[in-house]
């Protein structure tokens, strides 16, 4: 049996982050690519400021999301 894991990623612009909030998101877009392909199935864009979506083949790894400069860097928000 096949596990997948999904990743929601919702946007979190507020006063704080709106100025580095085109760059953060710039490397989110380079760190997704980063990931291994053998375990990312797809990942998508539910639309401008909806946020994006990620499938894996496999649990979701806390640690590679938490990681996510976007994340770090409080531009996004996961569920």
């Amino acid at each position: 049996m096949v596990t997948y894991g999904f990743v929601r990623f919702n946007p979190n612009v507020h006063k704080e982050s709106v100025g580095s909030y085109s760059e953060l998101l710039q490397k989110h877009n380079t760190y997704v690519g980063q990931i291994d392909a053998s375990t990312l199935v797809t990942a998508g864009n539910f639309g401008k400021d909806e946020g994006d979506v990620l499938i894996f083949k496999e649990e979701v790894n806390q640690e590679l999301i938490t990681n996510d400069p976007a994340i770090s860097g409080g531009a996004l928000q996961f569920e």
